[in-house]
């Protein structure tokens, strides 16, 4: 306990030790403005501009033509000519009529009577915008702000004057932001009626859900199956979507998915499913799918954030499922993107002097690996001037419950941990050189051993030094041959050398392991680097930009009498067995752009002692006319029981012409050279829909050649719905690699399909 009193006591001291802390939290009362936007204020007027201008005294009229604006609050209207009582600020426009919101072209038509003082208006065959829904009809009554009713009208998402398809019906209401309610409709395709619906609505919230979707097909898992979804919106906060369907091999399933929006307060989703699977599988061994039962499946999930402003929030996450197969064989996305979703509430609050957070995360499904954090509290110091200028500090604090669970393995694994560490840096800088030598200093106190149940302590100290300069020099070379463009050349050299060394008390061996604090232990560690890169300019997207035709970043790690373990590399601590001191690790990052349509990216972590590769990846990106090609390459060197792990991706693409698009896709292992998952499939541009279609095979170690051959409409105007068969092109993860410098957004070349039609609205003020 006295060591856990000299913890105390020190973090006390210097948190304390900083002046100013609760002033900087105090900010002058702001003074309120005496509306919330100019748009609310009252008594203003109309105003009209044209090139003509008349105005009637006894009428209170004025009559304007030829390019005439009327303009109030946040409405313009444009017409050829219009007439506006200025006193019930009535107008009735014609002649090319577009009204705007915010700047946005919201109708337009050839005539308008628009009040704008109740923002009602009467449109005859009108046509509106409500992203990205387009609507017109005979009659087009706006009652008030937000609310339109339209009488014998029509609803799509196509742009054209003649769509390829749309809901004919006797009465369309819209509720703006909310949803879109039709009655008697009839579905067109082509000019052709297809179908008749006595009811319809259509959810007009930011998700933008579609009304129905249907997707049918077959594949070697579900066998037939018939997928259907219904679109809802209960108001402009709460809408999202009801699930039912069917798989021949696995049975019915329904469920629904309710997103909603109150801004700061509340924002997050809900999502639940249930299904009476005849063919689920078994847990107990190696392959839970060689033996299969009868059995309700399915989830929960429930995600909230609250955000009092950039500084407080609050997140929330509930994740509950039958089965640790359930998400990959329902809903594969989802269980791509995170395999085992964890549930946890986390609590921060930020300034620019200090960040707090409280973060509980606790298992709720059996099968779940994780360590339960019951609760987590954490208090950091930004680093910032430590008394004097010339010296900065940083500190983290934690006080933790920990407790591990392994799936359904019994461990026996937890603790009551307080940790804390400080950081003294004192940065210097003499003629281009920069040398910031530092101090650590702190301690952590474990409530139990891993052998026993005796509390410890352990009191880290550590320091060391980073040395770095930069210089360039800038080469007259300027040609354009071969395709290759050289607008003046510049090397830019950067070396580097870091000691950094760390004493603990107490070994690491004798405690659990939760996360990095518990792994802290005795090591000196001196990294050299050297930062290479070739510059130029070229002309990309019709400017000139830089451009890192060659980059190399080289770092070579010397370790100091280790313990047997590697601590220097950048992905994982290593095992090994040497005790002596030697360069343990070369770590290097090339990236290669010789030309704007080839991208090539290497990264490894080499054990120099071993004289072998622990990390190797690759990627080989390139553009030529219509072809995009990526050849990608991952290895990772097996640790224990566990073997070396290799896998190479080929994928490509080929534009035939504006409409039609191929796509080939292989995944194969390192090991065995047998094939994972190969694909081809075509890209169709439909003008409203894009229409893929392909075959798919799949191989894994507990399920082999599932095959698939699907087709999938996906809406431009909501691209994240699909309808169809199959899910769609095989998921890839492309490489993050700047198009032009390191740490820029993906490069272009790697984007999706995308046609020379786009869905736009019907235009934006000062734009063509």
């Amino acid at each position: 306990m006295k060591a856990l009193s000299w913890l105390l006591v020190t973090f006390v001291f210097l948190a304390v030790s900083f002046r100013g802390f609760a002033d900087s939290e105090d900010k002058p009362p702001q003074r309120a403005l005496p509306y919330d936007t100019p748009f609310q204020s009252e008594g203003g007027q109309v105003q009209v501009v044209a090139d003509q201008i008349e105005y009637t005294r006894d009428q209170q009229k004025i009559i304007a033509r030829e390019n005439v604006i009327l303009r109030y609050q946040e409405i313009e209207l444009a017409a050829d000519y219009a007439e506006v009582e200025t006193k019930s600020k009535k107008a009735y426009a014609r002649g090319h009529v577009i009204i705007f919101r915010h700047k946005y072209a919201v109708a337009r038509g050839e005539e308008v009577h628009y009040n704008f003082a109740t923002d009602a208006a009467s449109f005859p065959n009108g046509r509106t915008y409500h992203i990205p829904w387009f609507s017109s009809g005979e009659d087009y009554q706006q009652l008030k702000d937000g609310v339109q009713i339209v009488k014998k009208g029509t609803v799509t998402t196509c742009n054209l004057e003649n769509p390829h398809y749309s809901f004919k019906a006797k009465k369309v209401t819209i509720y703006e932001g909310d949803k879109l309610i039709a009655k008697s409709v009839t579905i067109v395709v082509l000019g052709k009626p297809v179908f008749w619906l006595p009811y319809l609505i259509i959810p007009l919230n930011e998700r933008g859900n579609l009304p129905f979707t249907l997707k049918a097909g077959y594949n070697s898992e579900h066998g037939a199956y018939l997928l259907g979804s219904k679109g809802f919106s209960i108001n402009r906060n709460i809408g999202g979507n009801v699930h039912v369907d069917w798989r021949s091999k696995r049975g019915f399933g329904s469920g629904a998915d309710v997103f909603y929006d109150y801004g700061k307060y509340f924002k997050g989703f809900a999502k639940g499913y249930l299904t009476q699977d005849n063919n689920a599988p078994t847990f107990g061994s190696d392959n839970p799918y060689r033996e299969r039962e009868d059995r309700t499946r399915g989830r929960l999930t429930w995600m909230n954030q609250t955000m009092h402003n950039k500084y407080n929030y609050i997140i929330s996450r509930y994740n509950r499922f039958s089965d640790e197969q359930f998400l990959q064989d329902f809903f594969e996305k989802e269980g791509r993107a995170e395999i085992e979703p964890q549930s946890f509430v986390t609590l921060n609050h930020n300034t620019d002097r200090y960040g707090l957070m409280t973060y509980v995360e606790k298992r709720v499904n059996n099968f779940e690996s994780l360590v339960e954090r019951v609760p987590d509290v954490r208090f950091g110091w930004k680093n910032q001037p430590f008394f004097k200028s010339g010296i900065y500090y940083q500190s983290d604090t934690s006080f933790a419950n920990l407790h591990k669970v392994l799936g359904r393995i019994p461990l026996n694994e937890d603790v009551w941990r307080i940790h804390q560490m400080n950081e003294w840096i004192a940065p210097l800088q003499w003629k281009g050189i920069k040398f910031s030598p530092f101090v650590n200093l702190g301690g952590t106190y474990y409530s139990r051993e891993k052998e026993s149940d005796e509390d410890r302590f352990r009191t880290l100290l550590g320091g060391g030094a980073d040395l770095r300069t930069h210089a360039y020099k800038t080469f007259p070379v300027n040609f354009h041959r071969l395709g290759f463009e050289m607008n003046e050349l510049r090397h830019v050299f950067e070396p580097s050398i870091q000691y950094r060394s760390v004493r603990s008390t107490v070994s690491d061996e004798t405690i659990d392991h939760f996360d990095s604090t518990d792994r802290i232990d005795d090591a000196d560690i001196v990294t050299f680097g050297i930062e290479n890169r070739l510059q130029t300019k070229r002309v990309m997207q019709g400017q000139m930009k830089r451009v890192d035709v060659v980059s190399l970043n080289t770092f070579l790690s010397y370790e100091i009498h280790p313990d047997g373990r590697s601590q220097a590399s950048r992905f994982i601590t290593f095992e090994d067995a040497s005790t002596s001191s030697q360069f343990s690790i070369l770590s290097q990052d090339l990236v290669l752009r010789p030309y704007d349509w080839l991208i090539y990216e290497a990264r490894f972590d080499y054990d120099m002692d071993r004289d072998s590769f622990r990390v190797f990846n690759q990627d080989w990106v390139t553009r030529f006319k219509n072809l995009r090609l990526l050849f990608g390459h991952r290895f990772v060197k097996g640790i224990g029981d566990v073997s070396d792990n290799g896998q190479f991706v080929f994928n490509a693409r080929y534009r035939l012409n504006r409409l039609w698009e191929l796509h080939g896709y292989v995944r194969w292992n390192e090991n065995d050279l047998g094939l994972e998952e190969w694909q081809v499939s075509a890209t169709r541009d439909l003008h409203d829909f894009i229409l893929d279609f392909g075959y798919n095979v799949r191989n894994s170690a507990i399920r082999s050649n599932n095959k698939e051959l699907f087709f999938n409409f996906r809406f431009k105007a909501f691209p994240e719905i699909h309808l169809g068969a199959g899910p769609g092109r095989a998921s890839f993860g492309e490489p993050r690699i700047g198009e032009n410098v390191a740490g820029a957004n993906p490069s272009s070349m790697l984007g999706d399909f995308q046609s020379d039609f786009e869905v736009t609205p019907l235009a934006k003020k000062g734009t063509p």
